[in-house]
């Protein structure tokens, strides 16, 4: 880490901290929200360039928070310097060994509690809302789609009996999808690992949707959307990080 801000942090390097014990400070692991505050993180969720580490922006453009390509926002990486200076009051900032790149978003806070929530609830409504557990009649959108929820519920029961995975997950419903209103957008409530496994039910189910129309491209993108978490999933826990 060269720059002037980081010769302090040198003289400090493998100094004893009670008698012949060191200390290693090798990562600090967070929810966005708590590593925002606690490193006084300048970008964020909360701003419109998302990134602590590279210039990704919400605004249309080259720097678009979606754009991987090799030349996209994440070419251009911020320096230690820049966050030092960002967040030069703040006390956890300022450890020995705290580095830009050790800093990391926790997988349950910022996935199974976050990001997913809002990809299974959303992925549920649209099924239901498709009738994908079965055509009503039934006009009126409230009946209609908590009917279609209780079928996909007993759809989940059954599925994961089969492959014997224990899930508490109580019965779908709107007000368990945060989505009484009809503009609001869909979030599972969820514990971590219920969320993960009604996930991967629905990757199942959504490839079977989509493979029953496979001329719709928002169908494919909704099973490759819950198909890339699962596989995620399953790729850290086959290199034993999960």
């Amino acid at each position: 880490m060269p720059g002037a801000a980081n010769r302090w942090r040198a003289l400090m390097a493998g100094r004893a901290i009670a008698a012949s014990f060191r200390l290693v400070l090798t990562q600090v692991v967070g929810d966005w929200k708590w590593l925002r505050e606690q490193l006084g993180l300048a970008h964020c969720y909360a701003c419109r360039e998302v990134s602590h580490l590279c210039v990704a922006t919400k605004l249309k453009g080259m720097n678009l928070y979606c754009n991987f390509r090799r030349d996209g926002p994440i070419s251009r990486r911020r320096t230690q310097d820049e966050f030092l200076v960002d967040s030069r009051d703040l006390w956890l900032s300022k450890l020995p060994g705290v580095c830009l790149y050790s800093i990391y978003g926790d997988f349950m806070h910022i996935v199974m509690l976050g990001l997913l929530l809002i990809v299974s609830g959303s992925s549920l409504c649209g099924m239901a809302s498709e009738g994908f557990w079965g055509l009503t009649r039934i006009r009126r959108r409230e009946i209609r789609l908590n009917l279609q929820l209780r079928l996909a519920h007993n759809d989940f029961q059954r599925w994961r009996h089969l492959r014997r995975l224990v899930a508490s997950q109580p019965q779908f419903t709107l007000a368990r999808l945060s989505c009484e209103k009809s503009r609001q957008v869909p979030a599972l409530k969820a514990k971590a690992m219920n969320s993960m496994i009604v996930c991967a039910w629905l990757q199942v189910r959504s490839r079977q949707s989509f493979e029953k129309d496979a001329t719709n491209v928002s169908k494919r993108l909704r099973w490759a959307l819950l198909w890339s978490y699962v596989a995620l999933r399953n790729l850290l826990r086959n290199e034993g990080l999960y």
